[in-house]
């Protein structure tokens, strides 16, 4: 119901009309550097307003019964915030993120059948959501919260080895990795292979020849309770490095995988393979293959796909277990869609994308698929959804940034990480200078372990988060 027209002290324009105009008290700015002037009726917004405190430009407006009026105040003026003074856009939906910073002081000014004053208050939460739909362009946006990876390179040489290749990569903890890797020595016109099994820490490489009996190890999985899951040709293993391990099953492996894969949940109670294996030797540069998805039921591998695809290269193996009974895998399909097996049912769909190229469950975030354009679609409740349409075409790891959206890291030959900010955008992928990555495994809640390709050794470096340094009132 409107009860007439209303003009804040200060007001350089009226409204037209009939109704008498009825001064407000000036709102309080005090030491802000600027401030969003938000008009709240019946819970949503009537209007919002940037204001420069040296020079406020106040609206004249028709007040409805029981409305509020909320001065937001920063500590930073709108050049900060990439705000012009005046009306304010205001997006569709709020994103889960912020894209202003902490206001530095909150008053309200309820407008009933008498006015009183400005006065301290805190934001309701349709206000709060009010500020996350503000329309600040996405570069703002990342300048404010966009993550810094730190690389710490090592590198461990392999004494008289020509050519490396990482196979199982698993944290330890204590940012301590089991490796292991293949590997050729090239002497005149003959080439030998052999194998080994490191554990990688800091600056130091250490061999476990005691692993060395199994045979090379071609994967690996660790669990929630320390121990890991290492996959040879011959044998499925249980144990740690430090206690020993034991063999869960000796199902041989037949032909010998070019790459395998082992998912399950993390306290053990379920465990699933995922194999690749070339056919013709992968002697073609679109060489064909055979790609198999094994379930483990007690002490055997049970097979659960098996897909024979003419063209491997153009489709990436990539699996994730999303929950019991439920695995989506891309490259199984061989088209714009992955594979989904569900309480025992196979089924491929289409996600929205092109060719998938990576699977993650993301920690906080939930099931994604990246595709060869550097789209990222999420699986919810309603279905798929695209965040993010196109960026790094090659995506190797995707993992959560706090409330602050989703880091991408992908990029060939050289890795660069880009940070999507759900509902906002995307900001510009920012190089890490390391080399032919192979493999992105996480170290820690906020670390991750890189390793590369090379001809005689084994190059790898640690990436730590860092938050960008900012100016206070921008937090």
């Amino acid at each position: 119901m409107t009860r007439g027209v209303v003009a804040i002290a200060g007001a350089l324009g009226l409204l037209a009309g009939c109704h008498p105009t009825e001064a407000l008290p000036p709102p309080p700015l005090g030491a802000a550097a600027s401030a969003l002037l938000i008009h709240m009726v019946d819970g949503a917004p009537a209007f919002v307003v940037a204001l420069d405190p040296a020079q406020p430009t106040l609206p004249t407006f028709a007040r409805a019964q029981d409305s509020t009026l909320y001065l937001v105040s920063f500590g930073c003026g709108l050049d900060a915030l990439d705000l012009a003074a005046g009306p304010v856009s205001l997006r569709a939906t709020a994103p889960e993120l912020r894209v202003l910073p902490v206001p530095s002081a909150v008053h309200v000014l309820p407008l009933r059948d008498t006015v009183g004053a400005w006065a301290e208050g805190e934001l309701p939460q349709e206000v709060q959501d009010v500020l996350s739909r503000v329309e600040v362009p996405t570069d703002s946006v990342c300048r404010r919260i966009q993550a810094t990876w730190v690389a710490k390179r090592r590198s461990v040489q392999l004494a008289t080895v020509d050519r490396v290749r990482s196979r199982a990569t698993v944290p330890l903890g204590n940012d301590a990795f089991l490796v292991g890797v293949t590997f050729h020595v090239d002497i005149t016109a003959t080439t030998t292979t052999g194998y080994d099994a490191l554990r990688i820490q800091g600056d130091s490489a250490e061999q476990l020849p005691e692993l060395n009996a199994w045979g090379p190890l071609l994967g690996g999985l660790a669990r929630s309770d320390g121990q890991l899951w290492l996959a040879t040709r011959e044998q499925l293993l249980l144990g740690h490095p430090d206690v020993g391990f034991q063999v869960v099953t000796s199902t041989v492996i037949d032909p010998l995988p070019d790459g395998l894969i082992l998912l399950g949940a993390p306290d053990g109670s379920e465990l699933y393979m995922a194999t690749e294996t070339a056919l013709l030797g992968g002697i073609f540069p679109n060489f064909p293959a055979v790609r198999t998805l094994y379930r483990l039921e007690g002490d055997h591998w049970v097979r659960v796909v098996r897909r024979e695809l003419p063209d491997a290269q153009q489709d990436r193996l990539s699996v994730a277990w999303v929950g019991p009974g439920h695995v989506v895998a891309a490259g199984f399909s061989g088209d714009l869609r992955v594979l989904r097996l569900r309480d025992g049912q196979v089924t491929d769909e289409a996600f929205g994308g092109t060719r998938a190229n990576k699977v993650e469950n993301v920690t906080d975030r939930g099931l994604m698929v990246a595709d060869n354009a550097g789209g990222i679609y999420l699986d919810g409740a309603a279905g798929w959804t695209a965040i993010r349409e196109k960026g790094e075409a090659t995506v190797a790891y995707m993992r959560a940034v706090g409330a602050d959206g989703l880091a991408v890291f992908g990029g060939y030959p050289t890795l660069v990480v880009g940070q999507v900010l759900p509902e906002v955008g995307a900001c510009p992928a920012v190089s890490l200078d390391i080399v032919n990555p192979r493999r992105l495994v996480p170290s820690g809640p906020t670390g991750i372990f890189v390793l590369s390709a090379d001809e005689g050794n084994l190059p790898y470096a640690y990436l730590s988060l860092e938050r960008p340094p900012q100016r206070e009132c921008l937090r």
